[in-house]
């Protein structure tokens, strides 16, 4: 696990890889799952699979340690799924998923941050310290999901350089995912190396 404080806000920069500090990462689960619980997220138990031996969780917190935004990094390797790779593609019958061949590429996804003007702030110091470590490991793609509910968090993503996945074009669904009552559909989104060059740059 590593620290860097960032002495003008008072904010620090936080790493977790793989299976250190196990109660630390609970901690850091547990402030993901409260995000949306609170935002009115019914998270599906097909979203619980284990996968932290490939996963690489980032996070800032105050002062006083308490976590203000967090999100992680899967990596893929031959023996796990990314989690753009367990949804179910709706609309299919029978139901399939779709499957990531590559190598060198890794999914972005429990982003997760309190709406407060310091979460705000954690939260563009923590999409920088995840675009470091993403061109670090010089990955060739970046996969990630988002609710297509979410006008504000599509336009984000577009402008940022990502684009909607062309091969992965269906959203795909977990089931009993709900939003407030519905279901939730994900689109899948890419990031190359180049966006993520150009989202270094431009996160101040």
């Amino acid at each position: 696990m590593s620290h860097i404080t960032l002495k003008n806000t008072a904010l620090q920069k936080n790493i977790l890889h793989g299976l250190e500090k196990p109660k630390e990462l609970e901690r850091v689960k547990s402030f993901i799952k409260n995000i949306f619980s609170e935002s009115g997220y019914n998270k599906s138990p097909y979203t619980t699979f284990n996968l932290d031996p490939w996963s690489t969780w980032f996070y800032v917190t105050d002062s006083e340690q308490k976590i203000l935004s967090a999100m992680r990094i899967v990596e893929k390797k031959p023996n796990n799924f990314l989690p753009v790779e367990m949804g179910v593609i709706y609309g299919s019958n029978p139901q399939q998923r779709y499957v990531v061949l590559e190598e060198n590429v890794a999914d972005w996804n429990n982003v997760a941050f309190l709406r407060t003007v310091m979460g705000g702030k954690a939260a563009t110091i923590n999409f920088k310290m995840v675009v470091n470590y993403c061109l670090q490991k010089n990955f060739s793609k970046i996969y990630g999901m988002y609710h297509q509910k979410l006008a504000s968090i599509e336009r984000i993503y577009l402008s940022a350089g990502a684009e909607l996945s062309k091969r992965f074009s269906k959203p795909v669904f977990f089931p009993e995912d709900y939003f407030n009552q519905e279901l939730v559909l994900l689109n899948i989104i890419e990031i190359d190396k180049t966006s993520l060059q150009k989202i270094s740059v431009n996160l101040v």
